[in-house]
């Protein structure tokens, strides 16, 4: 953020094993992150809970049933990373 002013920025967890709940929740406020990317095995009703609670949006990936996008929107999930699912 110091080097370019994004309007908004997402934070994917694929390529961060040592992530938990409260670390990612902490990281998200301090440096203005709103949405967060999760794989879809990962994302419970309590990690969803946590964030949103804490202004924070959830995408999930990668979804290409409508029943996962049904469970996981139930879940708490926002956006969906998809290979062919169409709106």
């Amino acid at each position: 953020m110091e080097l370019y002013s994004w309007k908004s920025v997402i934070y994917t967890l694929y390529q961060n094993p040592d992530w938990t709940p409260d670390n990612v929740r902490e990281f998200a406020l301090k440096s203005g992150v709103k949405l967060i990317t999760i794989p879809s095995s990962t994302l419970t009703p309590e990690i969803a809970t946590l964030w949103r609670q804490n202004g924070i949006k959830i995408a999930v990936h990668t979804i290409n049933s409508l029943d996962q996008v049904t469970e996981l929107r139930a879940a708490g999930s926002n956006l969906f990373y998809t290979d062919f699912l169409l709106p």
